[in-house]
């Protein structure tokens, strides 16, 4: 997925010249791809059609992250993070603070607003420590 190029990535099916475009600017902008499930944070790129690219292309040489301990960071520090609003961030925020902090991520599946999906991309870039 870090290497295929705009052309390459037409090949799927449902990934046309605007999409694989928009693709590799958001790989670019991220300096790599750490994991496929980023892939659902590219705009306008169907859920199927990530399905699809993912079977034909796949992160092998991972972009490392820094994590932000999520018992210590702010709203703001959260927002700054790929596919995260300003809006999610806060209630994020309130939820660890409520809590006094949590000591695992998937205590972040009660928030009604999180999905399955979105937990798995933001924990990308969270940890408890």
């Amino acid at each position: 997925m870090n290497t295929a190029t705009a052309v390459q990535l037409q090949e799927v099916p449902g990934i046309g010249k605007v999409l694989s475009e928009r693709i590799v600017k958001y790989r670019d902008k991220l300096g790599g791809f750490t994991d496929d499930v980023q892939l659902f944070e590219v705009y306008g790129l169907a859920p199927e059609v990530v399905q699809r690219a993912s079977h034909r292309f796949t992160v092998k040489s991972p972009k490392e992250i820094l994590k932000i301990n999520i018992n210590t960071a702010t709203a703001s520090d959260l927002a700054i993070l790929p596919g995260m609003s300003f809006e999610l961030a806060k209630e994020i925020w309130e939820f660890v603070r409520l809590r006094e902090g949590i000591t695992d991520l998937s205590e972040l599946e009660k928030i009604e607003s999180i999905s399955a999906n979105k937990l798995r991309r933001i924990q990308l870039y969270l940890s408890v420590q």
